[in-house]
């Protein structure tokens, strides 16, 4: 009696652990420890063990986020990055992609959710329950800002007159236009794409009483984009190419004229 009674015994057993390892997989990780999730970070898939394929999905990438976080130091500071890192984790574990079947969707969809649940509440607590961080940063932009007005410990001004009267000019010119129109008898009120045309005309108008030829195209302008000659910037003779940037002509001879000062 015995005997067939082990045997059925062992029979069971082994029916279990084949029904276990006969489960869908998924991609992605769905452990319990914290740590073991971090060594199946590449692998393509793994065992799925739950019934609900978006809760496992949550579950990992609230576990993928904050172990991120740790390893981002658990610094504040990094709150403003933390949401393109958190991307970047997801994409190199797969959670990006839609999944080959709908629990991998579903799983997928749960990780991203997951792990933007962090982020969120990271950033609430660094950025918005502190302020600190906020008003450091204001801090550090406003001493830039400040440094360079003054012009730092050296005193010297790199104030350039002429390109800023020039920015005023053309300001001054696109608020002035529609008091202009409405001074003017018989002329018919634009609306308000009318009105940014006739304000994109301002730098050209500025440019060609200076002298300068800016080429055309409205209010359009190549100062800092990327060249290698002059004729990239598309502007003309009065247009040049500067240490791989466009830059007026005219400002390299007012940055002469101050250097000579």
């Amino acid at each position: 009696m015995k005997l067939p009674l082990l045997l059925s015994a062992a029979f069971m057993l082994l029916s279990s652990i084949s029904a276990k390892n006969s489960e869908p997989q998924l991609r992605g990780v769905s452990v319990d420890n914290e740590d073991e999730s971090l060594n199946l970070k590449d692998a393509p898939s793994v065992i799925f063990e739950g019934s609900d394929p978006f809760n496992d999905g949550v579950n990992d990438g609230k576990r993928a986020a904050n172990q991120l976080w740790k390893d981002m130091g658990n610094d504040c500071a990094n709150a403003f990055d933390f949401e393109s890192e958190a991307k970047k984790e997801a994409r190199s574990r797969g959670w990006n992609q839609e999944g080959r079947n709908w629990q991998e969707r579903a799983y997928n969809e749960g990780a991203r959710s997951g792990m933007e649940e962090v982020v969120r509440a990271k950033e609430k607590s660094c950025l918005h329950d502190n302020p600190s961080q906020c008003i450091g940063l204001g801090e550090a932009a406003s001493s830039m800002i400040v440094r360079d007005y003054c012009g730092g410990a050296s005193g010297y001004s790199t104030a350039n007159y002429k390109r800023e009267c020039r920015d005023a000019a053309i300001s001054q010119c696109k608020g002035g236009i529609y008091g202009k129109i409405d001074d003017t008898s018989g002329c018919r009120m634009p609306n308000t794409s009318t009105l940014n045309g006739l304000q994109n005309q301002c730098r050209d108008q500025v440019d060609q009483l200076l002298g300068i030829d800016s080429g055309g195209g409205g209010d359009r302008d190549a100062t800092g984009d990327r060249c290698q000659k002059g004729s990239d910037c598309g502007r003309g003779s009065e247009w040049m190419c500067r240490n791989g940037r466009c830059q007026p002509r005219m400002e390299f001879e007012m940055d002469m004229e101050q250097a000579t000062e």
